[in-house]
């Protein structure tokens, strides 16, 4: 997988809530964001919502 580096501001609620969750869940705060952003954005490749109603 290709990443790409970004740096973006969050609400210091909204980075608090993130760092809570990634130091309970044993994770960094980067690999949780990310996954959140994934899961939250819904994939637009045509192939994928063919196969995946």
């Amino acid at each position: 997988m290709i990443s790409t580096q970004i740096t973006m501001t969050l609400p210091d609620d909204i980075y608090q809530r993130a760092e809570r969750f990634a130091r309970l869940a044993n994770r960094d705060i980067a690999s949780v964001l990310a996954d959140t952003i994934q899961s939250s954005i819904p994939s637009l490749d045509p192939m994928r919502s063919i196969l995946n109603p």
